[in-house]
């Protein structure tokens, strides 16, 4: 009995989060995910919890958990489609994301790992984390930025991380590849780069 019971509470510490619930998605994903990495393991150990914080902050006291697990999983599938993979039905779902009320779909772990092989996934660590930390702490007032080219009431934070129709969801993929190739674009480049992705999502079908 002492043993089950022993057992039993290890189990519980390790599936309970700092705030004594349950471990969310996104919690078991960017810990799983940290375990398969290599050379960026303690880079995204480290960032990404900075960056939970400044998105808690800019974010108006919002926790990041549903916000950064859909984007891992919409620019999961963007780079997965290149490079013509098949996706999984929930991890497509969850790239598709828009109605921000309900609760996530489930997407196991494994959904993930078939379309980023071991190749590719230190790369990908680095991308997303450079992507928000642009949004979020690097390019002064990038969050605050409208969304002009389509609604001027929506800011570039709600438009990556809450995206609402299809235009907003390809944003952020459109600017996860431009801060693969611009690691540090000046404010004045950035906003250019930005009404310039505007233009094309704007005249797209």
């Amino acid at each position: 009995m002492a043993y089950f019971s022993a057992a039993s509470n290890i189990f519980l510490i390790v599936k309970l989060n700092a705030r004594g619930l349950q471990l969310t998605q996104w919690e078991n994903f960017k810990g799983e995910f940290a375990g398969l990495l290599g050379k960026s393991r303690c880079i995204w150990n480290k960032k990404i919890e900075e960056l939970s914080d400044a998105f808690f902050t800019r974010a108006e006291e919002a926790l990041p958990d549903d916000a950064f697990f859909a984007l891992a999983a919409r620019l999961a599938v963007a780079q997965a489609n290149m490079k013509n993979r098949n996706c999984g039905a929930q991890i497509e779902k969850l790239a598709n994301q828009t109605n921000w009320k309900e609760e996530l779909p489930f997407v196991s772990f494994h959904e993930f790992t078939e379309i980023l092989p071991k190749a590719d996934r230190d790369k990908f660590a680095i991308h997303y984390l450079r992507l928000v930390d642009r949004i979020l702490q690097k390019i002064k007032e990038a969050a605050e930025l409208p969304s002009p080219y389509w609604q001027k009431e929506r800011k570039l934070l709600q438009s990556v991380f809450y995206p609402q129709d299809r235009k907003e969801r390809e944003l952020s993929m459109l600017l996860f590849f431009y801060f693969a190739q611009n690691r540090t674009p000046a404010p004045e480049d950035f906003q250019k780069a930005l009404a310039a992705c505007g233009i094309s999502l704007k005249t797209s079908a």
